[in-house]
């Protein structure tokens, strides 16, 4: 059986990405705050939903990215 070996420059890239969604999560929920004229415990209040936001963000971007390399592949070719 073969080892699976996960290059640290890999890692993080990814780490990078889902920094970022959880920060880009956080600004929407910041925005929504001052839109709505909501109290500022919300962005404690809310970081639950602030995650899923996050993680969704960050799904959508793997999609992206997935779609994006295989249509540079297919071009290649």
């Amino acid at each position: 059986m073969n080892d699976i070996v996960i290059k640290w420059k890999w890692i993080k890239r990814e780490l990078i990405f889902i920094v970022a969604c959880y920060i880009l999560a956080n600004l929407v929920n910041l925005a929504s705050i001052i839109i709505y004229n909501t109290s500022w415990n919300e962005l404690i209040d809310s970081q639950r939903f602030v995650l899923y936001i996050g993680e969704w963000f960050y799904i959508i971007s793997v999609v992206v990215r997935l779609i994006y390399f295989g249509i540079r592949k297919l071009i290649r070719k």
